[in-house]
């Protein structure tokens, strides 16, 4: 899933990204809850120093900030797996409509193979009374 995000950080969507269904992600919404919850701390002691206040604030930035990349990677991974499915979807409806034309073709083929037999039945009956003619007319 292609976003770019513009100067005003509004992101801009792709306009059949719209139509896709998101059923089956919920295995990524659900892998959500394995994050610990990363509570706001309560007020320092009043002997901590600032560079221990940075710290702490830089340790919880690196932590989410790993989170954060592993969310990516589960979304980079469903994107990939929904577009595999979308790639399936659209093979198995071509071969759906050429299968539909494949039936029409065979109930024409069948037609023109009953038509074939009941022509060569005729034939058949015709050149048998043409024969039948011809030595009757012979032995006269």
């Amino acid at each position: 899933m292609m976003m770019m995000m513009n100067s005003n950080l509004q992101p801009e969507v792709d306009a059949h990204q719209i139509s896709l269904d998101l059923d089956g992600l919920e295995e990524l919404l659900n892998g959500a809850e394995e994050f610990p919850v990363i509570e706001a701390e309560q007020a320092p002691p009043p002997l901590a120093s600032e560079t221990e206040l940075i710290f702490r604030l830089l340790d919880q930035v690196r932590i989410l900030n790993d989170h954060v990349d592993q969310a990516k990677e589960r979304v980079i991974s469903a994107n990939d797996r929904m577009s595999s499915l979308v790639t399936m979807i659209e093979m198995q409806s071509s071969q759906l409509e050429r299968m539909t034309h494949f039936q029409i073709r065979a109930g024409k083929v069948q037609g023109l193979e009953r038509k074939l037999e009941l022509l060569e039945r005729e034939n058949e009956r015709l050149r048998g009374a043409w024969w039948r003619k011809l030595l009757f007319w012979a032995k006269k």
